[in-house]
């Protein structure tokens, strides 16, 4: 019981801590801004292509409703309803849309002629050929395709001496019928049947994004106290764990907003899914951020390390497209390995592996003296404010601080306190030598 009473009053210091740095405050202010935003592309006011659609003033009701058809389904296409065929063809140019769709005004009949002869019945208007605009192509031709496969299918009884004097709605009720007898096509997928891509998922990948990036910002926080001398009281290899703890802290408050983001959007898998990829998430951004704060030494050198590496990771996740990067890539990208992690549990134990492989070393700034039960501090950072202690801990043994050893500080101009622990005895040459 007291532990668990230390260990919440440890988180709450730390959050508390976290909160009084204005940036991460506005870090986690910017996220809601962030949920509007997806929500607008989720509305469709942010589709990745948008198609301007005309149709003629005296179109017949399936002309009507295959744009309506188009008009409802909203998604990374949208297509957007024009009076005329000429304000379609200006929001082309204009680049209001990236392509114009011109429908005939009697589908039946344009069906029906090409179904004879082959002549197109379909316009359509692009600024440029590229990959979106391709892709949008198919969601116009899945459209037309039963209207056509239906002319198709009068064609084939016109065409048939036995069969040419049927009445239309008999072939209409025969094609219905060999219509409806079953799919054509089974889809499957190894990792889940809901049918939702959650690899391509703008929301999730970039708010995971988020996640590593507030984990990164408590790195820097945790430098920059121990550059102001805070941190000088705990051995180096002990500064660790506080470097630790304040990035855990940190990639868990925002993994809440994730978390609630991803429900009030709707997107939200089954509780225990969502729960264990977003622990994976923090942990995994908890120990990437660690490792790196210890490799960088300085937040100086983090503060510039941190764009490049959110640009990398960016760009080799499958937030807005599919990736097929390296396996090394895949499994050191938090990103990645949390948005599998959600349909394939065996991405969960490879982001525990993954974060477990960042092992945080701490610099080497203690050695025993041999000659009595004293140690000899080599302290090599640069701190504005500097605490020698009087004693430190190794291996569960106390030992008196003595010595401060020679050249430690020598060239240090950053300097401007020093506070000496009551066991100094020894002083080297020129360790603050300037």
């Amino acid at each position: 019981m007291k532990t668990m009473k230390k260990l919440l009053l440890w988180v709450a210091l730390l959050n508390k801590r976290l909160f009084c740095r204005p940036s991460f405050v506005v870090l986690l202010l910017l996220m809601p801004v962030s949920l509007l935003l997806f929500r607008s592309a989720a509305e469709g006011r942010g589709a990745m292509v948008r198609i301007a659609l005309s149709v003629p003033a005296d179109a017949g009701k399936e002309s009507l409703s295959l744009t309506e058809e188009l008009t409802e389904d909203v998604g990374v296409v949208r297509c957007i309803l024009y009076q005329t065929e000429e304000e379609a063809r200006r929001a082309v140019r204009e680049g209001k849309c990236d392509a114009a769709w011109l429908l005939p005004a009697d589908l039946p009949e344009a069906t029906r002629r090409y179904a004879a002869d082959q002549t197109p019945f379909l316009t359509v208007v692009e600024r440029e050929d590229n990959v979106a605009v391709r892709l949008a192509r198919e969601k116009l031709f899945g459209a037309v395709y039963p209207y056509l496969s239906y002319a198709l299918y009068q064609r084939a009884f016109s065409s048939s001496p036995a069969l040419s004097g049927t009445e239309e709605e008999t072939i209409r009720e025969s094609y219905l019928a060999v219509a409806s007898q079953g799919e054509l096509v089974v889809f499957q997928n190894v990792n889940f049947s809901a049918g939702v891509d959650l690899l391509v998922s703008p929301l999730r990948g970039l708010l995971s994004l988020w996640v590593l990036l507030a984990a990164l910002a408590a790195g820097m926080y945790s430098l920059s106290d121990e550059e102001r001398g805070i941190c000088m009281w705990l051995p180096p290899y002990k500064r660790v764990l506080p470097l630790f703890a304040g990035c855990l802290c940190a990639a868990f408050d925002t993994a809440l907003v994730l978390l609630l983001s991803v429900r009030l959007l709707g997107q939200s898998l089954s509780l225990s899914a969502e729960l264990l990829s977003a622990l994976v998430l923090v942990l995994f951004s908890a120990a990437l951020s660690s490792l790196l704060a210890v490799v960088c030494r300085r937040a100086a050198v983090l503060s510039l390390a941190a764009p490049p590496l959110l640009i990398l990771l960016l760009a080799a996740s499958p937030i807005f497209f599919r990736t097929h990067g390296s396996r090394i890539l895949t499994a050191w990208n938090p990103v990645t390995v949390y948005l599998r992690s959600l349909t394939n549990p065996r991405f969960l134990l490879l982001g525990v592996l993954s974060a477990g492989s960042f092992t945080v070393l701490a610099p080497d700034g203690i050695s025993q003296n041999s000659n009595d039960n004293s140690v000899v501090i080599k302290l090599a950072a640069t701190f504005n404010i500097i605490q020698i202690p009087a004693t430190v801990i190794i291996n569960d043994k106390v030992y008196k601080v003595t010595t401060i050893d020679q050249n430690a500080f020598k060239g240090n101009k950053e300097i401007t306190d020093v506070i000496f622990g009551s066991n100094i005895t020894t002083i080297g040459k020129y360790s603050f030598y300037q």
